[in-house]
């Protein structure tokens, strides 16, 4: 992993819960075939520190993507590609 990022590129922001993050690097891609959806009728509660939160900032992803997790510490992340 060479970078992580909040996704739209603002840098030097702090990571937050509930951000969109970008990961860079070399074979973070999944194989052809496999995708991963979020579940569009469930949505996360926004953060109070972030009101203003996107739609697609709340939507539950997977936390597995064709076999990888990434983790924030000990907590998985969701996950799309």
């Amino acid at each position: 992993m060479d970078r992580v990022l909040p996704s739209g590129g603002d840098r030097g922001v702090q990571l937050m819960p509930g951000m969109l993050v970008s990961i860079y690097g070399t074979g973070l891609g999944p194989r052809e075939g496999c995708i991963g959806q979020a579940d569009a009728k469930k949505r996360e509660t926004p953060n109070p520190l972030r009101p203003d939160q996107s739609f697609v900032e709340t939507l539950i992803y997977p936390k597995e993507l064709c076999g990888v997790q990434v983790m924030f510490g000990d907590t998985p992340s969701d996950m799309f590609f």
